[in-house]
């Protein structure tokens, strides 16, 4: 028997009310394409490692008054781009030709990052990476992150990468596993830097750690030169000094 209270709770939205109904359009459609793209295209395969950063912290904080602030953000992806260079199958996309199937690999180091906005996810873009110093890339990531959160960026801001960072630490998450921007041939996922413990010297102490994660897609890298991609950067990350000679 209908009461009522049902009829009330119809009319407020309550008892079969139906759902609430969100077109996709703009920045979200675009999001949503290319990850399906991503999924129905590209086999993927992840590897991680973990990384102790406490040099990488100890490095930032000498120039925490500079100008561009030097963020491990930004310290972490001038590192990548010189693991990047020394391990340019990463740096590549897989192209289906009417020649058959070919891997393209880029002369330069475009590199994207995800920005979350009011707007949806964007993903700006340094473009030659490889060319800037560790000061050039910190001020131009600061330019994009603000451009980004301002919704000024140009739409050749927004284009043309052939890397990308997911930076999901920046969000309090200690890890997980991005979905590769197509068609890009990797991306690299960055967990929280936080405290936790690690084995040093047969002692348990706490050590500021990170969690790397790339994932690629298998038909371009293989597990071993991802292994290889993954330890340098490592390596480099736990002792960034002389590979950053240029700050």
């Amino acid at each position: 028997m209908i009461t009522r209270a049902d009829v009330l709770a119809a009319a407020r939205g309550g008892v079969g009310a139906g759902p609430d109904v969100r077109p996709v359009h703009g920045v979200h459609a675009r999001m949503a394409e290319k990850m399906t793209l991503s999924h129905k295209e590209i086999p993927t395969a992840k590897a991680s490692v973990e990384v102790i950063c406490a040099e990488l912290l100890r490095l930032r904080d000498r120039f925490v008054s500079a100008a561009p602030e030097i963020t491990p953000f930004a310290l972490t992806l001038r590192l990548l781009v010189i693991a990047l260079k020394h391990n340019v199958i990463l740096n590549s996309t897989w192209v289906d030709s009417g020649e058959g199937p070919q891997v393209h690999v880029h002369r330069g180091v475009h590199l994207g990052f995800g920005a979350a906005t009011e707007r949806g996810l964007l993903v700006p873009v340094v473009t030659d990476a490889q060319d800037k110093n560790t000061r050039e890339l910190a001020s131009r990531v600061a330019e994009l992150i603000t451009g980004a959160r301002e919704g000024t960026l140009t739409p050749a801001e927004l284009r043309g990468s052939t890397f990308t960072v997911s930076n999901f630490g920046a969000l309090g998450v200690d890890d997980g596993v991005p979905v590769i921007n197509h068609p890009e041939a990797a991306i690299l996922g960055l967990g929280a830097i936080k405290p936790r413990p690690v084995v040093v010297g047969g002692e348990v102490v706490a050590r500021p750690t990170m969690t790397l994660t790339c994932v690629f897609d298998h038909r371009v890298v293989d597990g071993a030169q991802v292994a290889q991609f993954m330890c340098e950067l490592r390596d480099l990350i736990e002792s960034p000094e002389t590979a950053l000679l240029d700050l």
